[in-house]
């Protein structure tokens, strides 16, 4: 579930961005009145269109994203806020995933390449691979 300009992606050799941003110049972009090379450049780039907590939207009208589906055994789940997203291309979050193993170092050189980029916002990443997330049994 996911409110806001933060994001999900899924590494499986190629980066797909699994949501869609709560942000004005989203709206804009769906409307057809923007291109996607205008958004980082635009003037309005950081107004989000929802978020939640007590300076956010109107409960009511929330929107939640919910995106559902099973990670294969080769499969990244990246989750990371738009102080990565807006600092680093998605080239280069693709280049750094396939050049990476393991999610410890995958995270540090993401967080490295935004704070190389200018780290202007907070930077959140999370890095999950099914393989990591089961848990051992006894027999």
């Amino acid at each position: 579930m996911r409110v806001g300009d933060s994001r999900a992606y899924l590494w499986n050799g190629m980066l797909h961005q699994l949501t869609t941003d709560h942000s004005y110049v989203q709206l804009l972009l769906n409307a057809g009145q923007i291109t996607k090379s205008e958004i980082p450049c635009h003037p309005s780039r950081n107004i989000i269109s929802q978020a939640l907590g007590p300076c956010g939207a109107d409960k009511v009208n929330i929107k939640v994203d919910l995106v559902s589906g099973e990670l294969g055994e080769s499969d990244t789940l990246l989750l990371c806020s738009d102080g990565l997203s807006e600092e680093v291309a998605d080239d280069c979050i693709a280049t750094i995933l396939s050049e990476t193993t393991g999610n410890q170092a995958r995270v540090d050189r993401l967080i490295a390449a935004a704070l190389e980029a200018g780290g202007k916002d907070n930077i959140t990443v999370i890095v999950l691979t099914p393989w990591q997330s089961k848990i051992p049994t006894k027999k």
